[in-house]
């Protein structure tokens, strides 16, 4: 019990292009060179999650995880409600600021677009139509 607590993230600073994870052991620092992508998590980002590595829940959850849509990745979680996935050029990681938003504004994660619906012109597929409405 006294590993656990050891290991498990009690902070975290961003600076100089890094993630620091404070834990009593010591700091785990995660390089954010290749970032494409800081995001809240979602529900399904933990959908068939699997612990390869790490604690699933005492104190955290921390080590390796493999979830059915992030694959293979390192947490750094203390609360999964306020999760947070970071995906750079070598890993994706998880994080669990006390303010996500903030978070994300510190790390100056890239925006992805905002993916827009093209309206049937002539030729298109009139079948669509029905449904686009719907939505």
């Amino acid at each position: 019990m006294v590993g656990s607590y050891a290991w498990s993230p009690r902070g975290y600073a961003v600076s100089d292009g890094y993630i620091e994870v404070n834990r009593l052991i010591g700091r785990a620092r995660i390089s954010l060179d290749g970032l494409r992508e800081a995001r809240a998590a979602t529900k399904d980002d933990f959908r068939g999650c699997l612990r390869l590595f790490g604690n699933g829940g005492l104190f955290g959850y921390y080590g390796m995880f493999r979830t059915s849509k992030l694959g293979k990745s390192t947490w750094y979680v203390t609360n999964r409600g306020k999760a947070v996935v970071v995906v750079t050029g070598e890993k994706t990681v998880l994080f669990s600021p006390d303010n996500v938003e903030g978070f994300i504004a510190a790390i100056g994660a890239p925006t992805a677009p905002v993916p827009r619906l093209k309206t049937p012109g002539a030729g298109s597929a009139r079948w669509l139509e029905p449904l686009l409405e719907l939505w």
